[in-house]
């Protein structure tokens, strides 16, 4: 008998793109469903996804909850680690995260097959480290922590940064290896470490140094790098399915991914122009338009 895999997101905040990205993405999961696959959403949105409430249980994250799991250092990502811890102690079985702007492109059975083996997944590699092409918000990192070592680790040239859009974790590892990543991202915020993505940091490390890592790409697409394009197809495809008050499961048969996948999952946009952006966001007076 195959073990059950549950999906989990978390859907925080007003802002109705990361919710509509969600609903989207769980649906190119829904797509290629089978009997033992199961779908959680946390949220503090409940209302969003009524819609979808035959195909998967809202968990409502409330304020209080929100404060323990942000802890003392008020850092926001550690959410995405108590959302899978909590899903971990509740739910049989693999467990894989997403984040909301993903879509599965393919059938999920030889992911799930490997996790039944033993191993782990991040989406893709990034950089070492120490590569000088790292981003300014990791060197500052990398000059900070080279040659320490935290929680045991030593942080050598062998460091390097993953992409965790997608976290699928097996049931054995599951519960060891989130305790360890919480410890990880913990002590990354008490040194007060100035990283944007500790929280992907320190599944990198972890899982890592763990062992039996894969990359998940080949199974999930992560369009983090082109947004904005994405959303308003999603939109496009999206609302006359829900005006017509078809059912998620028949809109989730209606993904053309072949034809989903040659939209670009990043655009590269200048440096200039992203001087030009930034100028435009602290100046309310002042608008621009990117192309």
């Amino acid at each position: 008998m195959n073990l059950k895999t549950t999906f989990i997101y978390i859907a925080l905040g007003e802002k109705f793109t990361y919710h509509l990205q969600t609903i989207f993405s769980l649906l190119s999961l829904v797509k290629f469903r089978s009997e033992a696959t199961k779908y959680v959403i946390y949220t503090d949105h409940p209302e969003y996804y009524k819609w979808l409430s035959a195909l998967i249980e809202i968990r409502n994250i409330h304020i209080a909850t929100f404060e323990n799991w942000i802890g003392p250092t008020q850092y926001f990502y550690r959410t995405k680690i108590k959302a899978m811890q909590d899903a971990a102690l509740k739910d049989d079985g693999h467990l894989i995260f997403l984040d909301s702007d993903t879509m599965a492109i393919g059938p999920l059975d030889q992911l799930i097959a490997q996790l039944s083996s033993g191993h782990n997944f991040l989406h893709l590699k990034e950089r070492f480290l120490s590569d000088k092409q790292i981003t300014n918000d990791h060197k500052r990192m990398w000059k900070t922590i080279r040659g320490t070592k935290i929680n045991n680790i030593l942080m050598d040239d062998t460091i390097r940064m993953w992409n965790s859009g997608i976290i699928a974790l097996n049931q054995q590892d599951k519960i060891k290896l989130l305790d360890d990543v919480l410890l990880f991202n913990d002590t990354l915020c008490d040194q007060n470490i100035v990283c944007r993505v500790k929280e992907q940091f320190a599944f990198s490390v972890v899982l890592e140094k763990y062992g039996n890592l894969n990359v998940a790409d080949s199974w999930i697409l992560h369009y983090w790098g082109n947004k904005e394009e994405w959303h308003q197809k999603i939109l496009d495809f999206l609302m006359p399915q829900l005006l017509a008050a078809h059912k998620p499961e028949d809109v989730a048969d209606l993904i053309d991914t072949e034809e989903w996948i040659k939209t670009p999952y990043h655009r590269h946009i200048s440096s200039f122009k992203k001087r030009l952006l930034k100028f435009c966001i602290n100046k309310k007076d002042r608008t621009l338009t990117i192309e």
